[in-house]
């Protein structure tokens, strides 16, 4: 699962495209939190209806395959970066809204649907 996504760097640049990153398309920040700013290489599954990850207010985020030949963008998503459809939620199928962690920019959550938590401290 994934610890945090963000989408830009301290230069405001797409951090996925400028950051050094490891083979897992990771990185830990100055804190050594462990994050992401791209869809990982080492998600071995990354269908839409597969939750890898949860966003700060709550709302799963799922990978991009619909199928082999079908993979959601950024333009099928709306202005936070998720869609409403039935995924897999701890072996049951429910329909949901939820973000889609894709592969081109921005790549993640855009904005929260629901009220953001503060993330925990280390």
């Amino acid at each position: 699962m994934e610890t945090g996504v963000a989408r830009f760097d301290a230069g405001g640049r797409d951090a996925g495209a400028w950051e050094v990153q490891d083979g897992c398309a990771g990185h830990p920040q100055l804190s050594r939190e462990y994050h992401y700013h791209t869809l990982s290489s080492c998600v071995a599954d990354t269908g839409v209806n597969t939750v890898i990850g949860w966003a700060l207010d709550g709302f799963p985020i799922t990978g991009p395959k619909v199928t082999a030949h079908n993979i959601l963008t950024t333009a099928d998503l709306d202005e936070c970066h998720g869609i409403t459809s039935t995924i897999t939620l701890d072996g049951t199928s429910v329909t949901t809204y939820h973000y889609v962690m894709t592969q081109d920019f921005p790549y993640s959550v855009s904005c929260f649907r629901g009220t953001p938590t503060q993330p925990p401290r280390p």
